[in-house]
């Protein structure tokens, strides 16, 4: 059984609670992945952009390009960086339309891409955003030496920015630990403020990168713990 807690301290208005579904979920074809990684208000973070192939997968592909799209009034991006495969491509990059960051990825002598990032991608969160951004892939095309195109799925990303209480004096006193799962799972959220009795206080389910949670009763608490429990079968 997989679980997942998360603190909440005086002077939090709300509870979060985000479950990460994991990217490397069985597949037939090569896979495009966004990954989901934590953020913080006011920082920047890097997001990588990887390709992944299953054990049996013949890997043929030799360039790529894809739209990854984003909620530019939160987050905004720069250019990325190249990833840990494009040693032998050429990383190539625009802006087409807000909150849209194209990537093209190829290679001159035909050198074929194997399973890892193809790039890297900075977003810088907004300074008073506490709020999780989700990362699609979309215009996803993969192709061979030959110029043929290979059938390809996608796994979406996102940002699970922390729900922290920050003093006056820059200090947080709270914080959220984040833990992988299935994808298309069924959860059950238990709250509880002594580690003795849990409630349930939601059921979720998702097939989506990322699973928010959000307790409109947290500020009635000096501090309340959650844990989120795969449904029962």
């Amino acid at each position: 059984m997989n679980n997942l807690s998360a603190k909440v301290f005086r002077g939090t208005v709300l509870g979060l609670l985000c479950l990460l579904a994991r990217a490397d979920t069985v597949h037939a074809v090569p896979r495009l992945v966004a990954g989901v990684v934590r953020g913080f208000p006011g920082r920047a973070v890097d997001v990588p952009v990887s390709l992944r192939y299953r054990t049996n997968d013949l890997h043929d592909v030799v360039a790529l390009q894809a739209d990854v799209v984003f909620d530019a009034t939160g987050v905004a991006d720069s250019a990325p960086s190249p990833g840990v495969i494009t040693s032998n491509h050429v990383l190539a990059s625009s802006a087409p339309f807000t909150g849209t960051r194209r990537l093209l990825v190829y290679s001159p002598a035909g050198s074929v891409l194997t399973n890892g990032d193809v790039a890297r991608i900075t977003f810088n969160v907004g300074p008073n955003e506490y709020r999780n951004f989700s990362l699609r892939l979309t215009n996803v095309i993969l192709v061979r030496a030959d110029a043929s195109q290979v059938s390809s799925d996608v796994t979406h990303g996102a940002i699970a920015v922390n729900q922290a209480y920050v003093g006056p004096n820059g200090a947080a006193d709270g914080f959220l630990n984040v833990a992988t799962s299935g994808s298309e799972q069924c959860y059950v959220i238990q709250a509880t403020t002594d580690f003795q009795t849990w409630s349930n206080v939601q059921t979720n389910s998702t097939e989506e990168a990322l699973l928010q949670f959000i307790d409109p009763d947290a500020g009635g608490f000096q501090k309340r713990f959650y844990r989120a429990i795969l449904c029962p079968h």
